[in-house]
């Protein structure tokens, strides 16, 4: 069977897939990345996630494919709100 369909390529847009790896990288990141945060905090180690020792309150973290952008990851009553960027900036 050909890759081309009506003489253009059939395979999807890279702006549809996009939502979906998104997703798969948030599960990924609460249960590795984000856990490790918590637990940082929750001992009252410094970090800048932690705002009682000059942190920012949020931090960004960077899949690997570029074209994701990136995700800021803000701790607010013991729960993670993720906000995506489309820049990696």
């Amino acid at each position: 069977m050909s890759d081309f369909k009506g003489g253009y390529k059939s395979e999807v847009p890279r702006y549809e897939l996009i939502p979906g790896e998104r997703l798969l990288f948030e599960k990924h990141i609460e249960t590795r990345d984000l856990a490790d945060l918590a637990g940082r905090i929750d001992r009252g180690e410094p970090h800048e996630v932690n705002p009682n020792y000059g942190g920012q309150g949020y931090t960004y973290l960077y899949p690997k494919t570029e074209d994701l952008g990136r995700v800021k990851a803000s701790r607010i009553n013991d729960k993670w709100k993720l906000d995506w960027e489309n820049s990696r900036g």
